[in-house]
């Protein structure tokens, strides 16, 4: 029997549909607990969820210094004024600012990953194993 917690309950604030996808949550993660991967999906099942892991890690140390100024919505806006004329301001100020998030989450996220490259020397490790590589092709 699924049941919904009474912490749950306030978080929910009585909202039909988010009560909907939190049973629906609980009835699918109480199905999977049940299912029986075979090994190779488990293999699948691993793979995705270290990726989401790593993902999840690059988001956040990337997030932490965006900003956003008021000068760039605008600039983004004002470069955009053609496509933009007829649509609300109230409603596309939010989707610009959610556009330049992600754009500088992405830039964020090559600077970190450069710097994992740079701290871990990846670049010196490739040429080690490209050569052991060529020598194990060459023999």
């Amino acid at each position: 029997m699924l049941e919904i917690t009474e912490v749950e309950l306030q978080q929910l604030e009585g909202n039909k549909d988010r009560t909907l996808q939190l049973l629906l949550k609980k009835a699918i993660l109480k199905d999977m607990v049940e299912k029986k991967y075979t090994e190779q999906e488990t293999a699948i099942l691993k793979e995705l969820k270290e990726n989401t892991e790593i993902e999840f890690y690059l988001n956040c140390i990337s997030k932490k210094d965006i900003q956003i100024e008021q000068h760039e919505l605008l600039e983004v806006y004002k470069n955009n004024l053609e496509a933009l004329k007829d649509k609300n301001i109230s409603e596309v100020f939010p989707q610009l600012q959610q556009a330049i998030v992600n754009q500088k989450l992405r830039e964020e996220k090559i600077k970190t990953i450069n710097q994992i490259i740079e701290k871990h020397k990846l670049n010196d490790l490739m040429k080690k194993y490209s050569k052991e590589t060529e020598v194990k092709e060459a023999k």
